[in-house]
């Protein structure tokens, strides 16, 4: 705020993931995307598999 003439600037807020997502769509090819799509599905499998293995040991601490 001014001081004593009670304007303030108002400012657009833009989240930095905005910004990269709209960059990043634009410049990749489809076989990129394509890489990116099954890279993302075996690091979520590995994830899963990885939980359940720890749920296993956990389960037979418990028995």
């Amino acid at each position: 705020m001014d001081a004593g003439r009670g304007t303030a600037q108002v400012l657009a807020v833009t989240t930095r993931s905005a910004v990269v997502r709209t960059t990043t769509r634009r410049g990749r090819s489809p076989k990129v995307l394509e890489e990116l799509v099954v890279q993302r599905l075996r690091l979520d499998r590995i994830r899963v598999a990885q939980n359940e293995e720890v749920w296993i040991v956990n389960l037979k601490k418990y028995l």
